[in-house]
């Protein structure tokens, strides 16, 4: 569909699956294709498969290797890799590529850019990657220059730019320049109910000690002493924590901010969290203040302004403040973490969308079947 709302591509496919970089990905008779943004479709039959399409490029496959096409269907890789690394929804170049069980990369063109010849090469992401050399791992930035020697016996990476390393049974921190910034001295419990050890987030990460969890800034500076019994990631300025069987939260003071009452409990994200009391479902706020009861069946994410919730065997929807939006009457309902203005609705073999008011797109309420 074009700006206008004119129907650039024919609508003869079985499935819209994504629009990228001036390419849309669909199924038509149970096949992968291509097609660019005026509607020509990319000549995509001679191959086996077709992968997915990123930053105006597509991912085919023909007798199990790998290849790359632009947005007119040229080949700019034949198919010669064993595999290929990307990432449907967070892409950037160098393309990670496999050949012989070693790995490497290469940009849009097909030109080799990191050679092919780590044992493990992970997708770049903000211009660096974790590779791997004789059971070691490391860090390179997109032009192959080595940021961190492969010496470590795992990495981590992190959104906020750093990297959990490991040396034996014990973690630290590096700054995207290979700097050590908390010293490698904590120990990484794999047992927590949270398995990403030093990862930081909201600037602090959990550290264990003596088998109790608690926080420390990037400098390796204790900021909340080790007295739980788990720890997840700060977000929103608040961390949910566990003591003996129950969760509860804290703010990046360590004050309690919420009793330990809740036999589950999320991480917060966009200003909510999910908590669960005695099998009933709500949220809470990062303040603490209970934003919707615990009296729900089940719930989706706190996403964006429309939320799923379930009771006595029907969905419906609520906003961000718990009000009903609409009738609770749908055999399913779903929120999509990239479309969180939408609510999509099953009843019988139909789906429709919602709008986040919980208004009905395309269909009418008499139309959903009350079982």
């Amino acid at each position: 569909m074009g700006t206008k709302g004119n129907a650039v591509i024919a609508p003869i496919y079985d499935e819209a699956l994504y629009f990228t970089g001036g390419i849309a990905f669909v199924k038509i008779d149970g096949r992968n294709e291509a097609f660019s943004s005026d509607g020509k479709p990319i000549m995509t039959s001679t191959y086996d498969e077709v992968l997915g399409a990123q930053d105006g490029m597509v991912f085919v496959k023909k007798d199990g290797k790998f290849g790359l096409l632009d947005g007119a269907g040229n080949e700019t890789v034949p198919p010669f890799y064993d595999h290929m690394r990307f990432n449907t929804y967070e892409f950037e170049w160098p393309l990670g590529v496999e050949q012989n069980q070693k790995f490497g990369a290469v940009d849009r063109t097909g030109k080799i850019v990191i050679p092919v010849i780590y044992d493990s090469l992970l997708v770049f992401h903000e211009g660096l990657s974790i590779i791997k050399v004789d059971d070691k791992w490391g860090i390179i930035n997109s032009n192959g220059t080595q940021v961190l020697e492969p010496r470590y016996d795992a990495i981590n990476s992190n959104p906020e730019g750093y990297f959990a390393v490991q040396l034996g049974d014990k973690w630290g921190l590096v700054n995207r320049n290979g700097k050590i910034t908390a010293p490698i001295t904590d120990t990484k419990d794999m047992g927590s109910f949270n398995t990403g050890g030093l990862a930081v987030s909201d600037g602090l990460a959990w550290f264990v000690q003596n088998r109790k969890y608690g926080y420390k800034d990037v400098t390796g500076n204790v900021v909340i002493p080790a007295k739980y019994d788990g720890a997840s990631y700060f977000h929103d300025g608040a961390a949910t924590v566990k003591r003996g069987d129950k969760f509860g939260y804290i703010n990046k003071k360590g004050v309690e901010i919420t009793p330990f009452i809740y036999d589950r409990a999320n991480t917060f994200f966009n200003g909510g969290a999910y908590v669960v009391v005695n099998n009933q479902s709500g949220f809470i706020r990062p303040s603490g203040k209970q934003v919707i009861d615990t009296k729900y069946d089940g719930a989706s994410y706190y996403y964006g302004p429309i939320i799923a919730v379930l009771k006595e065997g029907k969905w419906g929807f609520v906003n961000k403040n718990g009000k009903p939006l609409g009738p609770m009457i749908y055999s399913g309902t779903s929120v999509d973490y990239y479309q969180p203005e939408y609510g999509k609705v099953f009843f019988g073999d139909k789906q429709y969308y919602v709008d986040k008011k919980g208004r009905p797109i395309g269909f009418e309420l008499s139309d959903v079947k009350i079982e």
